[in-house]
């Protein structure tokens, strides 16, 4: 998961430097609480949000595309 997490924080960042630095703080937080609460044992201490960075992240990429394409309509 880690390695396909940075070449896609590379590739990204190429073009939108800071959004990608944004999204990607976003998406190592929330992981990092995650795992702080998968690690304790007690399944209700989990982070139950930790799917929103990463439709975060599809939604800015799928807009990112279109605006792309935009030109070629």
């Amino acid at each position: 998961m880690m390695p396909v997490f940075f070449m896609l924080m590379i590739m990204g960042g190429m073009s939108h430097p800071c959004i990608c630095a944004g999204l990607g703080v976003i998406y190592i937080i929330s992981r990092y609480f995650y795992f702080t609460g998968y690690s304790s044992g007690d399944p209700q201490k989990r982070l139950s949000i930790g799917y929103v960075p990463s439709l975060l992240q599809f939604l800015v990429a799928s807009f990112r595309v279109r605006d792309e394409l935009k030109p070629y309509e």
